[in-house]
């Protein structure tokens, strides 16, 4: 699949997967946080860090290809 967007929609886009990772670790880090969640939460951590990286690497690659 390809997305057309515009290389600030590209960017917002990266700031709210940082926004809702670091929303997660913080309820992670919170003492009143169940196990259970906080097992789930491990794996949604890693599942928003991953998406973020890979929009990062794909606007890299990009970017190297229009400058």
């Amino acid at each position: 699949m390809k997305l057309e967007l515009t290389r600030s929609e590209v960017c917002r886009l990266m700031m709210a997967c940082t926004g809702i990772k670091l929303d997660m670790i913080e309820e992670y880090k919170d003492e009143n946080t169940s196990e259970d969640r906080k097992n789930v939460l491990e794996g949604s951590i890693e599942m928003w860090k991953r998406l973020h990286d890979e929009i990062e690497r794909q606007l890299q690659e990009h970017d190297k290809k229009t400058n």
